[in-house]
């Protein structure tokens, strides 16, 4: 079969890259294509060969969907407040990087519709991640008061369908 997918395969991995972040699917794509390669193939052949997988960054993946009639103003809220707390997060070093993603494939009603990933370096970065994050929440909101009405407002207009901690295994020989 080459570099090509077997049929299980290709729904496998369909279904899983509607699931997670659009970087972790890709990575799992990228093996899998490695590891039906021909090359790949000489390699595992070899008895003294152990794959290695080196821990890479901590992802926070949340999906969420929202309420009825509120997709407009989830998107405002992500535009106006998330995106810009998230980029003074990534400017101070918090944050290696954040993404949106839309889903377009629902299969239910109550499946998530947007989501979003903030990536930090490690499993430490998340130590007193209030403490940073904090102070950077507060001049963007204004006062404590103002920070909270927006996330119980946040908590009206989407539901939270998974929020999940996932560790990024970087794959190697």
């Amino acid at each position: 079969m080459g570099g090509f997918l077997s049929h299980k395969t290709f729904f496998f991995m369909r279904r899983l890259a509607m699931r997670i972040p659009t970087l972790v699917a890709a990575a799992a794509l990228l093996a899998v294509g490695a590891a039906n390669s021909p090359l790949a193939a000489q390699q595992r052949a070899a008895p003294t060969d152990t794959m290695t997988m080196t821990p890479g960054p901590v992802m926070r993946v949340v999906l969420m969907r929202a309420n009825t009639g509120m997709g407009q103003e989830v998107a405002q809220d992500m535009r106006h407040h998330l995106l810009p707390v998230w980029e003074e997060e990534k400017t101070a070093g918090i944050l290696l990087n954040y993404s949106v993603m839309t889903n377009t494939t629902t299969e239910s009603p109550d499946d998530w519709t947007v989501g979003y990933v903030l990536t930090y370096p490690n499993w430490a970065a998340l130590d007193s991640l209030f403490a940073r994050t904090g102070p950077i929440t507060l001049r963007h909101y204004g006062s404590a008061e103002a920070r909270t009405a927006a996330g119980d407002r946040r908590d009206q207009i989407r539901t939270v369908v998974s929020s999940q901690l996932v560790r990024l295994q970087v794959v190697g020989h």
